[in-house]
């Protein structure tokens, strides 16, 4: 329902938001990171950085993003003509990303602005950037936990680590978005 009413005030939405999640959910980081990004939509600093205390403590994550990607492999999909299909994918992924980075902005602002000196924000940066590299599976999630564990000055041999499995995840991303452009019969079948 959260996902539904991004950006709806009215109605039945005026009562679901993301607060209400996290009093739901209050050991689920994920929900605690769009509650800070929704602070800081409302420029609420002191709410944000609560969130983001509250998000390194949590134990969980769950986002709860529904899983599009195996729509795909339902049998009256499959039976679809290749071109068809290769739509419907490139359909499906934007829906599924849509938004990637917004429950990461309040993230950023915490983490990635202003210098690095007070030891509470870098231990909440810290605990998140590991909380998103163990349990965030998505390309967007480890990009952030590599950045964030850059500006925290993690040991250059992690950081490297970190940075090559980024380039590989781009890089498979990146080929197989090129390869949608090539509309051969072979090509749409490996895509």
């Amino acid at each position: 329902a959260t996902y539904a009413c991004t950006g709806l005030r009215t109605g039945v939405c005026a009562s679901v938001n993301f607060g209400n999640w996290a009093r739901m959910e209050p050991d689920n980081a994920a929900v605690w990171l769009m509650v800070a990004s929704d602070a800081l939509m409302r420029k609420d600093n002191a709410a944000r950085d609560d969130a983001l205390r509250r998000a390194a403590a949590a134990r969980g994550y769950d986002a709860h993003t529904p899983q599009l990607a195996p729509l795909l492999n339902d049998g009256a999909v499959k039976a679809l003509p290749p071109m068809v299909r290769a739509r419907l994918d490139s359909v499906i992924l934007s829906m599924q990303n849509r938004d990637l980075t917004s429950p990461y902005m309040g993230l950023i602002s915490y983490c990635m602005r202003g210098e690095t000196t007070d030891p509470a924000r870098n231990a909440v940066c810290t605990a998140l950037a590991d909380k998103l590299l163990e349990k965030d599976s998505s390309i967007i999630g480890s990009r952030m936990a590599t950045k964030i564990a850059t500006k925290m000055g993690w040991d250059a041999s992690r950081l490297k680590a970190l940075r090559d499995e980024t380039v590989v995840e781009y890089a498979t991303l990146f080929d197989v978005a090129q390869s949608a452009y090539d509309y051969s019969c072979e090509n749409l079948a490996k895509t």
